[in-house]
């Protein structure tokens, strides 16, 4: 709700005599000099019904007696003007200020937030590699069939999210599959040729290949499958 919804209230509710006030408060809240001038002359208005009605009564005139045409106008006219018609200019000066306040305050807002694309699909090849290692586990006849970690062998049709067979890839795929040197593929090759079945477990990398380092190891692991040779 608006929080100048009650200022009409203030000139109906005075009998017009507020009226100067709240157009003054509108006129200042919107930076309005039209509607300053209007308070102006609302509060003029309204000194002058005071002062003519000071003049007009007479102290020892007889109660019963009828106002004088002049008090009679002056006050029809202090009624329409400044208590409806005030009323009724408050009541569009608070809908304009309404306006300005907008809705009421709940915090500081959101923005919603739009995933990276590339981090999107970084994220989907990693299921796609948990899907893959479970099926080795767990099919290891369909994960031969379908060419799980061996993205060397052409026409290949499902997608492991990039897992690499390390104890059967060629050199040249290890070093491009997982970007790392081509003189270190050679000697991850080498030092699973040296061993009956190849690797069974990535840390046995940092073991038997001189150059593969803890940090190497822990940028390309989850890369990393271990079917024996």
């Amino acid at each position: 709700m608006p929080r100048t919804w009650w200022w009409f209230l203030i000139p109906l509710l005075t009998f017009g005599f507020g009226t100067f006030v709240m157009v003054l408060v509108g006129a200042l809240k919107l930076k309005s000099k039209a509607n300053l001038y209007a308070a102006v002359t609302y509060l003029v208005a309204t000194i002058a019904f005071f002062c003519t009605v000071a003049l007009t009564s007479d102290p020892n005139a007889d109660p019963n007696a009828s106002p004088s045409t002049a008090s009679t106008l002056l006050s029809l006219g202090y009624l329409v003007v400044v208590w409806f018609g005030g009323t009724g200019h408050t009541a569009v000066l608070q809908h304009l200020a309404g306006k300005l306040d907008g809705p009421p305050a709940t915090g500081p807002a959101v923005v919603p937030h739009t995933p990276d694309s590339a981090v999107a699909a970084a994220a989907r090849r990693a299921a796609r590699r948990q899907e893959a290692r479970n099926l080795l586990i767990s099919n290891p006849t369909m994960a031969w069939e379908l060419r799980i970690g061996r993205p060397d062998i052409a026409g290949r049709q499902y997608d492991d999210g990039g897992l690499v067979d390390v104890n059967n890839v060629p050199a040249n795929w290890l070093a491009f599959a997982l970007q790392i040197p081509q003189e270190l593929a050679d000697e991850i090759v080498a030092a699973r040729s040296a061993r009956a079945g190849g690797f069974s477990s990535a840390e046995e990398l940092i073991v038997y290949c001189d150059h593969v380092t803890p940090e190497m190891l822990t940028m390309i692991k989850d890369l990393l499958v271990f079917r024996p040779l």
